[in-house]
């Protein structure tokens, strides 16, 4: 028999706002390199104040302009593709790419260990070749190893930490019909 157990709830509690811009861009620099560009932006807040949601000892706590969970205020994407020639008529290609994840909100409540999330990075890289239909291709993901905690829920009472995928490098081959 377990000495205490709980349950979670979730619903859809006051209203929201959130407007935001989100632009994208691709460049073929030269014949071999190709640049691309991703930035959103967003502002995701309550519309009003919310009292469903509870109080502590400072008040309500979801205010209106107060921010909406798991919205980050920024996310930006940068990347290249240099592709030249390889062996047996294949094109060969080295891809980068960095992405920049913004702050965000994990929870309404102030004083618990998710309520603001920080930004973070992580770089990507791969190189391959294209064969007739087939492309085959090595990768790295987050090449810097980056560790950091980027969420702390606390489900239950119990605290747990969430890290950034740790560097991943694996092959793929991909055949298109």
């Amino acid at each position: 028999m377990l000495p205490q157990s709980g349950f979670d709830f979730e619903t859809n509690v006051g209203r929201a706002t959130s407007y935001g811009l989100e632009i994208e861009g691709r460049l073929r620099a030269t014949d071999a390199l190709t640049l691309n560009a991703a930035l959103g932006l967003v502002r995701a807040t309550f519309a009003e104040d919310t009292p469903a949601l509870g109080s502590d000892a400072n008040g309500l706590n979801v205010r209106k302009g107060d921010p909406i969970q798991g919205s980050p205020k920024y996310n930006l994407a940068l990347g290249a593709e240099y592709r030249f020639a390889g062996f047996a008529g294949g094109d060969a290609f080295v891809r980068v790419s960095g992405k920049w994840v913004g702050p965000s909100h994990g929870s309404f409540v102030r004083a618990q260990t998710d309520y603001l999330r920080p930004s973070y990075f992580t770089a990507d890289a791969s190189i391959g070749m294209t064969l007739d239909r087939w492309e085959f291709r090595l990768f790295a993901k987050n090449l810097t190893n980056n560790k950091k905690i980027i969420q702390q829920p606390s489900v239950q009472s119990v605290s747990e930490a969430l890290y950034l995928r740790p560097r991943t490098i694996g092959a793929t081959a991909t055949y298109e019909f």
